[in-house]
C-alpha cells in the first residue's frame, strides 16, 4: 500500500473519532443546566448572539445538544440572511426560514442555482442588497420581469450599486421603476452608479433615502425636488449629490417658495461641485430634528465664494436643528468639522474662492454657527484669528478644555491676549478668566526660535498669571521645537520667586 493510501486511511479514521466525540459532546451537553432553560428563552438568546456577536460560525450552537439545535432548526428568523455565495447552504437556510421575510445579498460570486432559488423566494424578501455588473443587473431584472415577480409587498429597504471595476464609471444601466412601485412597505432606498426615472420615488413612508453617483432619465429642477421632499413626511435621512439631480441651466433662485417641514429629518449629506444650489435648498426647509449636518460644494469656474446670505443659511438650519454636540471642533479654510466619540455630525465644506475671501468665510461661518456649540471640549484653529475673535467665539465655552493652533505666528500673540481676558459674561463671577476650563494649549507648525522674544515672554507671563488666578493651563505641546518656551518659562518662573 503507497503511502498516500495509508494517509487517506488514517485521515478517515480521525474523522471518524471527530464524529464521534462532537455526537459525545452533543449527548453531554444535553445534561448541562443551560440545556433545560425554555424554548422561547433560549430562542432569544440565540438572537442575542446572533444580532450582536462577530462570530461567523454562529449557527455552531446547532451542535451543541439535542435541545439547542431543535430550538435553534424551529426559529427561522435564525436563518433569514442566506449567504448567497454558498448554493447548499443557501437551500438549506431558505428552507428553514419557513416563510419568515428574507435579507439578500446579490454579489458578482453568486451562482446562476442560487439566484434562481433567491429569485423564487422573492415575496419573502424585506431586505435587498445587489451588487452586480450591467450585464448581471439586466438579466436579474429581466428574469424577475419573465417570471411576473415584481419586488414584494414585505420589502423594505433596496440598495442597488452597479459594481465596476473602473472607479467613477459611467452609468450606462437604468433601473426600471416597474420593479418597485408595488412595494407601497419600502423605507429605504439607496442607489449608486444607476439612472433611474425620478418619478419612481412615490412612497410616503420612506424613511431613508441616499443617491450616490446616479444619472436622472431626466434632469429636474429645484421646484421639483422640493416639491418631491414635501411628500415624504417620513424622512429621515437624506443623502445626494444636486449636481446629479438638477437641471444645469437651472438658475440661481429669487422666486418665493413656500418651506417644506420635514419633522424627522436627523441627517442630511448634500453634495454641489458647480452651482450654489445647497443654500436655497437650506433655506427652504425646515429641519427641527436635524443632528447630522454634511455639506460639499466647490465651484471652480468662477471663483466666488459664498455670499452672507448663504453662509446664513446654514447657520439657520444649524440653529434650528437638534445638534446637542459636546466634542470637538476642526476650523480650516474652507472646512468646519464638529464630531464627538468618532462620530461626525457637522461637516461643511465650503466653496473655493482667493485664499483672503476663503479665509474671511470661515471665519464668518465660525462666528455665526459657535453660539449653537457651546459644549464644546476640544478645538483644532487653521485659520488665523485676533484675540477679540477668539474671546467672542470661544472664551465662555466653559467645558472647553484644550485649543491646538496650526501655523500662524499671528494666533501666539492673539491667544496670549485672550487666555489673559477677564470674562464679561454675566454668569461668571468678577473678574474670572475667559477660557475658565482650559487646561490644554498645543501648538503645531510653530517655530519658536523665528518668533520674536517679546511675543514668547508674554504668552509665559500669562500662563504664570492664570496658574496664580486658578485658571492654570497644565500642559503645553509643541511637537516642532518646545525649547525655547520652556527655557523662558524657567526663566520666569526663577525671576517670580
Amino acid at each position: 500500500m503507497s503511502r498516500k493510501s495509508l494517509q487517506r486511511e488514517i485521515d478517515e479514521e480521525v474523522s471518524a473519532y471527530q464524529k464521534r466525540i462532537r455526537e459525545l459532546n452533543t449527548r453531554r451537553n444535553t445534561y448541562a443546566d443551560i440545556s433545560m432553560l425554555p424554548q422561547d428563552l433560549l430562542a432569544d438568546i440565540f438572537l442575542l448572539v446572533q444580532a450582536n456577536s462577530q462570530l461567523k460560525n454562529w449557527h455552531q450552537i446547532t451542535h451543541v445538544s439535542q435541545q439547542w439545535r431543535g430550538t435553534a432548526i424551529s426559529t427561522p428568523i435564525l436563518w433569514t440572511e442566506p449567504p448567497t455565495r454558498h448554493h447548499d447552504y443557501t437551500i438549506l437556510m431558505l428552507e428553514r426560514s419557513k416563510t419568515a421575510n428574507l435579507n439578500i445579498f446579490l454579489g458578482s460570486q453568486i451562482s446562476t442555482a442560487t439566484l434562481s432559488s433567491i429569485l423564487s423566494q422573492i415575496g419573502r424578501v424585506q431586505t435587498l442588497k445587489i451588487s452586480l455588473t450591467t450585464r448581471a443587473l439586466i438579466d436579474v431584472c429581466g428574469r424577475l420581469i419573465a417570471s411576473g415577480h415584481m419586488l414584494s409587498e414585505r420589502l423594505e429597504a433596496l440598495d442597488i450599486e452597479h459594481s465596476s471595476q473602473w472607479h467613477g464609471t459611467t452609468v450606462d444601466w437604468t433601473f426600471l421603476s416597474a420593479l418597485i412601485r408595488q412595494s407601497s412597505s419600502l423605507r429605504s432606498i439607496r442607489l449608486s452608479l444607476v439612472t433611474f426615472d425620478w418619478q419612481m420615488l412615490a412612497p410616503s413612508n420612506l424613511a431613508s433615502l441616499h443617491l450616490i453617483q446616479i444619472g436622472l432619465i431626466e434632469k429636474i429642477s429645484g421646484k421639483t425636488l422640493l416639491d418631491t421632499l414635501g411628500k415624504m413626511p417620513c424622512l429621515q435621512h437624506l443623502a445626494f449629490d444636486l449636481d446629479d439631480l438638477l437641471l444645469p441651466q437651472d438658475p440661481p433662485y429669487t422666486r418665493e417658495a413656500d418651506k417644506i417641514a420635514l419633522l424627522h429629518l436627523q441627517s442630511l449629506d448634500a453634495t454641489d461641485y458647480k452651482r450654489p444650489h445647497i443654500p436655497y435648498l437650506l433655506s427652504h426647509l425646515l429641519l427641527p430634528k436635524l443632528n447630522s449636518l454634511k455639506i460639499a460644494t466647490f465651484r471652480v469656474r468662477d471663483g466666488q465664494g459664498y455670499s452672507s446670505d448663504s453662509l446664513a443659511a446654514i447657520t439657520a438650519t444649524i440653529a434650528n436643528g437638534d445638534f446637542r454636540v459636546s466634542g470637538g471642533l476642526l476650523v480650516e479654510r474652507n472646512h468646519l468639522r464638529i464630531s464627538a466619540f468618532g462620530e461626525v455630525f457637522v461637516d461643511i465644506r465650503l466653496p473655493r474662492a482667493t485664499n483672503d475671501y476663503e479665509i474671511r468665510c470661515t471665519q464668518q461661518l465660525l462666528r455665526q454657527i459657535a453660539p449653537c456649540f457651546r459644549g464644546l471640549v476640544q478645538v483644532t484653529l487653521v485659520i488665523p484669528l485676533n484675540s477679540d475673535e477668539l474671546v467672542q467665539i470661544f472664551g465662555n465655552m466653559h467645558r472647553l478644555r484644550a485649543v491646538t493652533m496650526y501655523g500662524y505666528g499671528t494666533l501666539i500673540s492673539a491667544l496670549t491676549g485672550a487666555l489673559a481676558h477677564c470674562s464679561d459674561h454675566a454668569n461668571s463671577p468678577q473678574g474670572a478668566r475667559a477660557f475658565s476650563s482650559l487646561d490644554t494649549i498645543g501648538w503645531n507648525d510653530v517655530y519658536w526660535g523665528e518668533v520674536d522674544s517679546g511675543v514668547v515672554t508674554n504668552f509665559c507671563n500669562v500662563l504664570l498669571q492664570r496658574s496664580n488666578h486658578a485658571a492654570a493651563i497644565k500642559t503645553v505641546y509643541c511637537p516642532d521645537n518646545l525649547q525655547r518656551l520652556h527655557q523662558e518659562k524657567q526663566v520666569l518662573l526663577i525671576g517670580s520667586h
